[in-house]
């Protein structure tokens, strides 16, 4: 099933089969679990705490990667990669890309879980 232009969500139904938790489900943690990484990247951002800037924009490819947007894939991936160079500049860039790439893919995951 692919929801918007840049979303494919057939590995929620995978993961419903295996798991035994509705897509809907799903959909609303991976949302909740990305929303929580996005947040402690800004506090990390706003802290000069680099290491959990690169923890958590890693974590939230491992999420992201469930359903490949790449776009945000590939801000995070930027953010990620900033970080762990200690490049604060390319840090608040690519937080930059991933507060412009989130909102479609979060309103994306919020439309599938709505969907169930």
């Amino acid at each position: 099933m692919s929801v918007g232009a840049e979303l494919d969500l057939t590995r929620l139904a995978e993961l419903e089969r295996v798991l035994g938790t509705g897509s809907a489900e799903i959909a609303a943690n991976l949302a909740g679990e990305i929303s929580n990484e996005l947040d402690r990247i800004e506090s990390g951002l706003e802290g000069g705490d680099m290491r959990t800037v690169a923890q958590a924009a890693h974590a939230a490819r491992n999420s992201v990667l469930i359903f490949d947007a790449h776009k945000l894939l590939n801000d995070l991936g930027t953010v990620e990669t900033a970080a762990r160079a200690d490049d604060g500049p390319g840090v608040a860039h690519g937080a930059a890309l991933v507060r412009e790439s989130w909102p479609p893919v979060r309103d994306a995951l919020a439309r599938a879980a709505d969907q169930g």
